[in-house]
């Protein structure tokens, strides 16, 4: 019998919900920044941040998925990486750790008790007893948001 290979995630907390997004999307995981706010880029960017050179949105994941602001704290942080080629910062509430699931563990359904818009879902599994909802990246941004964020990243960075 073939192993199935097992799919590596980071677990993430925001608004006291737990998410995942593949591994294979994050580049870095860097502690809170300050970042400039630029009024140019869509509403749920909360600002710009520089990174070893490159500007970068950081985009509020809880505002983006409709969950309200999220909380600047000490274990805040910022995940950077790429959302149909553009570099972007993702914030969040927390991350908690790397995991690899087993592809059986992981189900079709999408409309679990959540809050978070179902086109935004790629699956949802339990994981040490809690519910995790599995984020396709890929989906957070519409082409519409693209634009503007491209727009407005030129803009910050002129």
């Amino acid at each position: 019998m073939e192993d199935k290979k097992r799919i590596r995630l980071i677990h993430l907390v925001a608004g006291e919900k737990d998410y995942a997004i593949d591994l294979s999307c994050v580049r870095e995981v860097l502690r809170m920044v300050s970042f400039n706010p630029v009024s140019e880029l869509p509403d749920f960017v909360v600002g710009v941040i520089n990174v070893r050179g490159e500007v970068l949105p950081v985009i509020d994941f809880m505002r983006r998925a409709g969950l309200g602001h999220g909380r600047i704290t000490l274990q805040s942080r910022i995940l950077l990486m790429t959302i149909k080629k553009i570099n972007v910062g993702m914030m969040v509430d927390r991350v908690r750790e790397v995991i690899e699931v087993d592809p059986s563990a992981i189900s079709n359904n999408t409309l679990a008790d959540v809050v978070l818009n179902p086109k935004y879902i790629k699956s949802t599994f339990m994981h040490r007893d809690r519910m995790m909802i599995w984020v396709d990246i890929e989906k957070v941004l519409t082409d519409r948001e693209y634009s503007e964020l491209e727009k407005g990243l030129d803009y910050a960075t002129s």
